[in-house]
């Protein structure tokens, strides 16, 4: 199968490890999903793509998911496990710092954080970012869904000039309709049912 690039953005391609799609950096793209092992599988392709380019990733997941996707990962991919032990490469956002990384509350306190992840991360050797967030670790701390519409507008706003590639989780089951709805006016790609699409509801 060829590689099948969706262009995001005037930024670098990146491989997205999922289904031989490409996109470019500076990109956030929700991925809907109602079955854990769709989610797993994606997981486990776009994490090992950034392994293999040697990019830092970051995550914000639960610790069930956290367990079965370390877990998988080492079974898979053995021999490039031990990049994700590394933490300068690898990483797990704990949940009490999820609310300062995404919050409502204070938005040039989050730029200033991811501005940090990203800028320190350029350092020594620069490289892109990936970063998975589920986003029901956003919403139990969102009191409106319009204030998670927001929280996505900025994340938009502060990776587009950045060589970061962000993707937001959204479990079918748990997210709230009208938190779901809210939020997809700011998405402008997503993935769902192994297609990588332009989102019809995405208001500019």
């Amino acid at each position: 199968m060829s590689q099948l690039h969706i262009w995001t953005s005037d930024r670098g391609i990146l491989d997205l490890g999922y289904l031989k799609y490409s996109c470019n950096w500076g990109t956030h793209i929700a991925l809907l999903y109602d079955d854990d092992s769709d989610l797993l599988a994606f997981l486990l392709g776009m994490l090992h793509a950034g392994v293999v380019a040697k990019n830092r990733l970051c995550c914000a997941l639960p610790p069930s998911v956290r367990s079965h996707l370390l877990d998988a990962y080492a079974e898979k991919f053995s021999d490039e496990f031990v990049y994700l032990k590394d933490s300068n490469s690898f990483q797990f956002l704990e949940e009490e710092q999820i609310p300062a990384f995404f919050s409502s509350n204070d938005f040039a306190a989050m730029s200033d954080l991811m501005d940090s992840l990203y800028y320190g991360s350029q350092i020594e050797t620069p490289t892109g970012i990936r970063f998975v967030l589920d986003i029901q670790q956003v919403v139990k701390e969102t009191p409106t869904p319009r204030d998670l519409a927001e929280i996505i507008f900025q994340i938009n706003l502060i990776v587009c000039s950045k060589d970061w590639l962000q993707i937001s989780l959204y479990d079918l089951r748990q997210i709230p309709a009208a938190y779901l709805m809210s939020a997809l006016e700011q998405h402008r790609f997503v993935f769902r049912r192994d297609k990588l699409i332009q989102n019809s509801l995405y208001c500019l």
